[in-house]
């Protein structure tokens, strides 16, 4: 929504804030795409076998990898979405 503004705005040099913007946008769309494996990744470790204790740990450990992955993402998007906000702050003091 930002960066559309951006491109609607009249009578300001927002070429750099546009940029960045649609550099942020692009970085979404990769941090949403890992967010799908990732929690792909948690499910196909559900459906682990779990009949002996080797393969419980096997499957434990893997969740609990994909736990903390899934948990990752999410923080970095939302750091990329405070930078966007900050980006939109600066604009309006223009």
């Amino acid at each position: 929504m930002i960066s559309m503004v951006f491109s609607l705005t009249k009578n300001i040099d927002t070429n750099i804030y546009k940029l960045k913007t649609d550099s942020i946008i692009s970085i979404l769309k990769q941090k949403y795409i890992q967010d799908m494996v990732i929690f792909q990744n948690y499910l196909n470790a559900l459906k682990m076998p779990k009949e002996t204790n080797e393969e419980k740990e096997k499957r434990s450990k893997i969740i609990q990898e994909s736990l903390m992955q899934a948990c990752e993402i999410p923080l970095e998007i939302s750091e990329i979405c405070l930078n966007i906000l900050n980006i939109a702050q600066d604009c309006y003091k223009i």
